[in-house]
């Protein structure tokens, strides 16, 4: 037996035998440590099941379960209602004039890691019905399948939730609302511009993506409105990140809606 080290008290030696970690099956070696307890000899065999490389590797996956669990007590994908939670690539009705920001918000999704390192996000932009939504909720399941922590809000929802939280009483807490926004590996706001502007809603909006805007953590978001109108809701502050870190796509088509009723007409 090869000794490996020493201690007062105890010596732990390699014993030689072999054994196959569970995960990788990488060879790991079996271990005797030899130790003194009231002056008489004991030995104890240690088989590993994992390598430290695995064990990190789960360990880190259970952080990350840990804290999807802890976003999903407060925001939860069933947010979207049953009608978008079936929302995917796959079910996407496919037109034309929507293929190139299908295969953005497509791509967006197969590559976000890369879009968490660096914080870019997306703001999907067009008249009502054209399938911002179901874009957005798609990437959403993407990277909730692959524990990411994501958060899907309806922006007037988000807002009057997070004025719930001043009435004495209050089920929610404003702090862990927006700290659970402002952490999320992905915050897509649904609906930006639908809400009614005042100065605490801008305030709000502001505090919300200035805050990922510092950590550079990446925001997805949907709105009706064009670029003035979107500015104007918003305020100053808030559309000069999303100009610097989101990349703006035009969604110009028909409304499905219209065209199902239509077709049905």
């Amino acid at each position: 037996m090869k000794l490996l080290r020493q201690d007062d008290g105890y010596k732990v030696y390699d014993t030689g035998e072999r054994v196959s970690c569970m995960d990788c099956g990488q060879q790991l070696a079996v271990t005797m440590t030899v130790y003194w307890l009231f002056d008489e000899e004991r030995k104890r065999i240690e088989r590993p099941t994992y390598c430290g490389e695995c064990i990190t590797k789960q360990a880190e996956k259970e952080e990350k379960r840990r804290r999807i669990e802890q976003i999903r007590k407060l925001f939860d994908m069933s947010k979207l209602g049953p009608r978008f939670e079936q929302c995917k690539f796959g079910n996407w009705k496919h037109r034309k004039e929507l293929a190139v920001a299908l295969k953005i918000c497509k791509d967006y999704a197969a590559s976000f890691r890369e879009a968490k390192l660096t914080g870019q996000g997306l703001v999907l932009m067009g008249p009502r019905g054209t399938g911002k939504t179901h874009l957005a909720a798609a990437i959403a399941a993407e990277l909730m399948q692959n524990l990411y922590s994501v958060i899907f809000q309806p922006v007037p929802v988000l807002l009057k939730r997070i004025q719930a939280t001043y009435r004495k009483h209050a089920e929610e807490q404003e702090d862990k609302l927006l700290a659970a926004l402002t952490s999320c590996d992905l915050l897509i706001l649904d609906d930006v511009g639908a809400e009614k502007w005042t100065e605490w809603v801008e305030s709000t909006l502001f505090t919300i993506i200035d805050e990922r805007y510092r950590h550079m953590l990446p925001l997805v978001i949907t709105t009706n409105c064009s670029m003035e109108e979107l500015e104007a809701q918003i305020g100053g502050r808030s559309f000069d990140r999303l100009v610097e870190v989101c990349r703006f796509v035009r969604m110009d088509a028909e409304s499905y809606r219209v065209l199902k009723a239509t077709g049905r007409l």
